[in-house]
Formats: structure tokens, sequence, C-alpha cells
């Protein structure tokens, strides 16, 4: 991102972009745009935001909620 004042901002939408894909049941558009979104802003990566969605994704695809619940 450009901008460093709208940097926490973007960051908190990508991570609410992404749980309302999973919200949709559209595991794989979450995994897409979570990839997109790290691309579009380097410094997503390795955020609280960015893990914790993984991990989401992560245990939605493999339908593990031991995988999350052992995790987080």
């Amino acid at each position: 991102m450009q901008n460093k004042l709208t940097a926490p901002s973007a960051k908190e939408l990508y991570f609410k972009a992404v749980l309302l894909f999973l919200a949709n049941d559209d595991v794989v558009g979450a995994d897409q745009a979570l990839k997109r979104y790290m691309n579009n802003d380097p410094t997503f990566f390795n955020t609280r935001q960015q893990k914790f969605a993984q991990a989401l994704i992560t245990s939605v695809k493999e339908q593990n909620l031991g995988l999350f619940s052992n995790e987080w």
C-alpha cells in the first residue's frame, strides 16, 4: 500500500472480506482472495489477521474444527 494512513484499515477490510467469503461457504473464493490480498499488500503477510484467516480456511477445507481449536 502506498498510503501509510490507509494501510491498517485495508488490512481489516481484507480480513473481513475473507470472513464474508467463508460465511457464504465459498472456501475457494476465500483462499483466492487471501492470496490476492497478500500480493496487493505485502505487509498483510504474517499479520495476526492473515494467520487467523489462513487457519480458518485450512480448518474449513479439511472440515476439522479440532485443528482450528488446537491452533488458536
